[in-house]
């Protein structure tokens, strides 16, 4: 009855029923607003399918974010475009019309994330004037320096306070932006905002951003870059690049079951997880005798979400829909590096694995040694740092970065036959992969050009 995106997004099914509801709702649609101000929700999803709190879906409004949004994004993952207070900002922009103004409080994420170009540069076509006061307070990304967080259940995210401002009779946008300062307390923070006494108290303070092509605001790309050889790209089949392949790391949705400083409580963990899963499949057919498939909202609603049971995600909800029975030998343990300078065992499987990108190519099984080269994600934080590994990385081994490996693994066409099949594969080893290097040979050969050496 007070969701307002669903109230714009849906037909209204309780006219005859709530009638003074629905006549406000009617009013509320007809109305010319021309100023919006709010704290919009900050969710891109809930945490953990244990929440069984997934986010509302709002058919009209997520189209009118695929069409300008994520149309204009170059990411791969636009997961985050999603997120409850961009789906604000977007339903915001549209509801005001050909002018008005839009004040929120929001993570500012936007401002940088890598996901966030085709929001970004959308606001900048669509808005006249926008303010923006970074408040800061991401302690992970940026250290010590971001200060506290204004708000205290949230420190993993930068805050801003923005206007966007629409006037038909202006062209162009004029971005302002100010950053509030290092190592400030919250106190110290929300004592700073309240002597601004509005915009005009930064009159002298403002730094006027000038996006470059890339819809970068801050932290703008050095051009220079794009003489250099990328390291790999999966979108574009271009010779100009390093790695043939290249991989997050394992990401297992479940850490707390899938890992582990000791290999034999690593062993009981998943053997009591996949007991209660069996259990959870068990009582699934009971409860549906007639052996209809049911929707994944539905085993959303049915499972039992106790995380000291299980840790339930996507791929093993789906799993259990379609009544997939799970077993210890669909998977290994092995040997992982968690974090940079922590190592723990890992039970690898692709069913209690959610995301395991290339890995299998990478380290197909226990013997196939590799190196890898592991970097920070970008956007994920301000300082650049690298790594290599002897071991499977975990997702969050690095900030969220890419991995990009020694050698791969291939294992031939078993209907390959011939004489001479064993002949063309010199490098095959006992489980019955080929190994090749993953530096592609061109590159290799610029290298040597360039450097000298064999």
């Amino acid at each position: 009855l007070t969701d307002t995106f669903e109230m714009q997004d849906s037909v209204d099914m309780i006219a005859d029923i709530l009638l003074e509801n629905s006549e406000q709702r009617k009013k509320q649609r007809g109305a010319q607003i021309r100023v919006i101000v709010g704290n919009p929700p900050w969710s891109a999803g809930q945490k953990s399918q244990n929440d069984a709190a997934q986010n509302q879906s709002y058919p009209t409004l997520n189209e009118r974010i695929e069409n300008s949004y994520a149309h204009h994004s170059n990411a791969g993952l636009k997961r985050n475009l999603y997120d409850s207070y961009v789906l604000a900002i977007r339903w915001a922009s549209d509801r005001i019309g050909t002018s008005g103004v839009i004040g929120v409080v929001t993570n500012a994420s936007w401002l940088e994330g890598n996901a966030m170009d085709g929001m970004r540069k959308c606001l900048a076509d669509e808005f006249t004037s926008i303010y923006v006061l970074n408040l800061r307070g991401n302690q992970q990304a940026g250290g010590d320096a971001a200060g506290d967080n204004v708000f205290v259940s949230v420190w993993r995210v930068d805050v801003a306070v923005t206007l966007f401002v629409r006037n038909p009779e202006c062209e162009g946008c004029r971005i302002l932006y100010h950053n509030i300062g290092d190592y400030l307390s919250r106190e110290e923070k929300l004592d700073t905002v309240k002597t601004l006494h509005g915009i005009s108290g930064l009159a002298e303070k403002w730094t006027e951003i000038k996006p470059d092509t890339h819809s970068d605001w801050l932290n703008q790309r050095d051009a220079g870059f794009k003489k250099f050889m990328a390291l790999g790209d999966k979108k574009v089949h271009s010779k100009d690049v390093i790695f043939k392949n290249y991989s997050l790391g394992i990401g297992t949705n479940r850490d707390a079951w899938c890992y582990n400083y000791s290999e034999v409580a690593l062993r009981w963990n998943i053997q009591d997880m996949i007991q209660f899963y069996e259990s959870e499949r068990t009582r699934l057919k009971e409860q549906d005798a007639k052996g209809r498939r049911l929707t994944p909202r539905e085993v959303t609603d049915f499972v039992n979400n106790d995380p000291t049971k299980i840790s339930w995600s996507r791929g093993l909800k789906n799993d259990l829909r379609l009544d997939k029975n799970l077993s210890i030998k669909e998977g290994r343990i092995t040997v992982s590096q968690y974090r940079p300078f922590t190592r723990q065992h890992l039970f690898h499987s692709r069913r209690l694995n959610e995301y395991v990108g290339q890995i299998p190519q990478i380290f197909p099984h226990e013997e196939a040694g590799n190196l890898m080269i592991c970097v920070t994600g970008r956007g994920e934080t301000d300082d650049f740092s690298c790594l290599m590994v002897k071991d499977i990385p975990n997702l969050h081994c690095i900030a969220s970065g890419q991995c990009f490996p020694r050698w791969l693994y291939e294992k031939p066409d078993e209907n390959r036959d011939g004489l001479f099949a064993e002949a063309e594969h010199p490098n095959t080893d006992s489980h019955g992969y080929v190994r090749e290097s993953a530096i592609k040979a061109d590159a290799l050969q610029t290298f040597t050009k360039k450097i000298g050496g064999g």
